[in-house]
């Protein structure tokens, strides 16, 4: 290799690493720009490795877990940031090189972030004997100043005067029940929050790829999302996991049932969604139709959500729209 192509890749090896430790900083230094960081970590890897290869990537992953542990004099707090960031991008940058189609590398970085955020979950199990499947110590204390604070301004002598008891006691339980639900609410959330920024930033890093000239898949419009069908076997799973640990009384396999049955709604939720929006694109609905629909399914959305999560397991098994692999329907698969 000539001096100028070693100089040009440490050049390169220098900017994207940097690229991706400044976010890691705000992170750290910023704690509202976590958002934002986690999900353009990944771009600056993803490219690195694009352009040069996965040792690269894996020598700027090392350098700012290094970097990031002595800003935080904490070693697992610097591996959770690179863990929950790192992997994603070199993974990103694999899909790209490879050129791999633009859904099935969609779904990998989505599931595999999954997989990363159940890793995090399973060590931080192991290592402390925290569950996130219970709640604790902080959480609980929470809920209890909930309560005393309710006490306080509508119990018998309240600062803002007295409630009846029974509407006192409602509310009473009304704090019970999402306390009861809140492991399940919390880890499901945490789980398609994961999802959601790895695929915010696959969308990122193939935005970035495409500015600086690097050929990318096709991309699939939202209306031909589908998942193939054995992703009903999330549903069997989470069902098979709520039924047996309420028959065996293991709350938490009951409540693993729960968050599985939460995730596996949710993707399926977004595939009805591209289902609707394929027809409503199909059929021309007017503008003003389509934003009544939209108020109609914000106002009932718990109602909404089930229509769209069957409406996905119909179109995973059956396909409803005759969509190719690649997202072309039986009309355009002709004329090609």
């Amino acid at each position: 290799m000539s001096a100028g192509l070693k100089k040009r890749e440490a050049v390169d090896f220098a900017v994207f690493s940097a690229a991706a430790l400044i976010p890691a900083l705000a992170w750290i230094y910023v704690p509202f720009m976590s958002v934002f960081a986690m999900m353009v970590i990944p771009v600056p890897l993803a490219l690195l490795v694009r352009r040069r290869d996965l040792r690269h990537g894996l020598a700027a992953l090392l350098i700012m877990a290094a970097v990031l542990s002595a800003a935080t004099a904490s070693l697992k707090l610097a591996l959770l940031l690179v863990v929950q960031t790192g992997p994603l991008g070199l993974l990103l940058g694999l899909l790209f090189k490879n050129h791999v189609a633009y859904g099935k590398s969609l779904l990998a970085a989505a599931f595999f972030s999954l997989a990363v955020a159940l890793g995090i979950f399973l060590a931080g199990y192991i290592f402390t004997g925290a569950s996130p499947l219970v709640l604790n110590e902080r959480q609980q204390y929470v809920f209890e100043q909930e309560r005393r604070v309710l006490n306080e301004m509508f119990g018998p002598g309240g600062k803002a005067g007295e409630l009846d008891p029974a509407a006192l006691k409602e509310m009473e339980t009304v704090i019970g029940r999402v306390e009861a639900a809140w492991p399940v609410l919390a880890t499901s959330s945490a789980l398609i929050w994961f999802m959601v920024s790895a695929s915010v930033s696959y969308w990122l890093a193939r935005r970035a790829m495409v500015r600086i000239g690097y050929g990318v898949p096709a991309s699939i419009p939202f209306s031909r999302w589908r998942l193939p069908w054995y992703v009903i076997w999330g549903v069997i799973a989470g069902l098979a996991l709520l039924l047996g640990g309420d028959q065996a009384g293991a709350r938490g396999l009951a409540a693993a049932g729960k968050v599985v049955l939460w995730v596996t709604g949710f993707v399926l939720s977004v595939i009805g969604a591209s289902v609707h929006a394929f027809y409503l694109r199909r059929w021309k609905v007017a503008r003003p139709f389509k934003l009544l629909g939209l108020a109609i399914l914000v106002i009932y959305l718990p109602v909404a959500a089930g229509v769209l999560a069957a409406t996905g397991v119909i179109d995973s098994i059956w396909n409803i729209r005759r969509l190719a692999p690649d997202g072309r329907t039986p009309e355009e698969e002709e004329k090609k």
